[in-house]
């Protein structure tokens, strides 16, 4: 086991967008303990305000930086705020995403699913845009993208969220491959449920669903370890890798059950 404070000590400058609540947020007061400098990014200041004093409490040195990772000026803004007041990022925790509540067959939402698309997805790209050139020129920066479990398989009632998902983790797969000859760590984490705002608006049952400290310690322990996949609890895991094992006449077939088992009808 790597020491985390190689990655997250005082020399290091660590980002993490959607670091207003939820996982980012804890990922902040996480690796805080190390001294880290961590830039703190998301829509809303007030609440990054709130993160920056528990990242202070907990032993960080935090720069509170609002954007909207969908704006490319925004974070183009915030790029060069960083890079000015803590230097290039060594550390990318790409993390800011929303939920795909809205976007069934019914009722299907164009504009619900191209916003999603846009967070989820065009959020990571944006900021790789402006993280991955000086880590790349410095032969050396970790790269964390925030994925999901759920991008593993298209799951029923959640397609454009799966899908969503499954562009981040095959994205970020395929520059894995590259970075590792440029001296770049990429490392993609697909947890299953985690308490959060996000998950607290879902009205179906979340088997497995972690505390959200408990998954920053595995998050932030992963990754300082060099892994390059995370997922996490292995029960959920486990069930997913035998559903995206499936053949496609058989999966289509459990439809009824996948669907039951999300408490829906």
């Amino acid at each position: 086991m790597a020491d985390p404070s190689a990655v997250y000590g005082p020399s290091s400058s660590v980002v993490i967008t959607g670091a207003s609540s939820g996982i980012g947020a804890a990922l902040a007061c996480n690796i805080a303990r190390y001294g880290a400098n961590i830039a703190l990014v998301a829509r809303r200041r007030e609440r990054l305000e709130e993160v920056a004093v528990a990242v202070s409490r907990a032993g960080g040195k935090p720069l509170v930086v609002p954007c909207d990772v969908t704006d490319v000026a925004s974070v183009a803004r915030a790029a060069a705020a960083i890079r000015e007041e803590q230097g290039a990022p060594t550390v990318a925790i790409l993390n800011a995403g929303v939920g795909g509540r809205g976007v069934t067959l019914e009722d299907f939402d164009g504009e619900q699913a191209r916003r999603t698309f846009d967070i989820n997805v065009y959020g990571v790209i944006n900021w790789l845009e402006h993280v991955l050139p000086p880590m790349v020129e410095r032969r050396s920066g970790i790269i964390v993208g925030i994925s999901s479990i759920a991008g593993m398989r298209g799951l029923p009632r959640s397609a454009v969220y799966s899908a969503s998902k499954s562009a981040v983790s095959k994205l970020l797969e395929a520059l894995r491959l590259e970075g590792r000859d440029h001296g770049v760590q990429i490392s993609i984490v697909e947890p299953g449920f985690i308490k959060s705002e996000l998950t607290a608006r879902n009205e179906f049952r979340m088997p497995f669903i972690l505390e959200t400290d408990d998954a920053a310690e595995r998050i932030a322990a992963a990754v300082a370890d060099g892994s390059g996949w995370v997922r996490f609890p292995w029960p959920l895991v486990l069930a997913m890798k035998l559903v995206r094992a499936l053949p496609q006449p058989l999966y289509e077939r459990m439809h009824p059950l996948l669907t039951r088992a999300q408490g829906r009808s």
